[in-house]
């Protein structure tokens, strides 16, 4: 059977878990705590190399989350009480509930400033600036989504920095604001 001439090409490598999970566990720069699944995720773990900071799991489906959850928060550092009002922010987003969203992260946006945590600060500005586009309301996402690129870029989160300037752009262009466009934020510093 020939494929159609218009037919692009298919990226046929397929994503070895195991590799991917010991790549992953090579660039922990601390004692970071890692949650494994049940299953084969949990093999590839052990496998990729045990550290005590490993929790393997047995017979407990769909608790991962859940127990780093708890991980995060016990933590103490105040990024599981960040990650918590964001996922809650998220499924009010998913329920058209953006009122209790914007609540959320308004609370979590001075809770994370007052600790410093750079880069929940940036996720919080991004869920905002993602909030407004939910609304309808995207020339609103515009300074957020810039402010979150900046914090982003400030500790090196090139996917972070990517979604906000994606938001900021939209934003500025839907409300014809073309000068901000140029507006310096050290985009350039993207492709470093």
């Amino acid at each position: 059977m020939n494929k159609p001439a218009n037919t692009p090409a298919r990226n046929t490598k397929v994503m070895n878990r195991f590799d991917l999970t010991s790549r992953l566990i090579a660039k922990l720069k601390q004692e970071e705590a890692v949650i494994g699944g049940i299953g084969n995720t949990n093999f590839d773990l052990w496998a990729a190399g045990h550290r005590p900071q490993n929790f393997y799991m047995l017979g407990s489906m769909g608790l991962a989350l859940p127990i780093a959850l708890g991980v995060a928060l016990a933590a103490g550092n105040g990024v599981g009480t960040s990650w918590a009002r964001l996922n809650l922010a998220w499924v009010a987003n998913q329920e058209g509930r953006h009122d209790e969203a914007d609540d959320l992260l308004a609370e979590n946006l001075s809770f994370v400033r007052g600790l410093g945590q750079i880069r929940c600060e940036g996720f919080t500005l991004a869920f905002m600036a993602d909030t407004s586009v939910r609304r309808g309301r995207l020339p609103d996402c515009a300074a957020p989504a810039l402010l979150g690129a900046t914090r982003a870029l400030q500790i090196g989160d090139k996917y972070l920095a990517a979604w906000c300037l994606d938001l900021f752009v939209a934003a500025v262009a839907v409300a014809g604001d073309h000068q901000r466009l140029h507006q310096p934020l050290g985009a350039d510093r993207l492709g470093e």
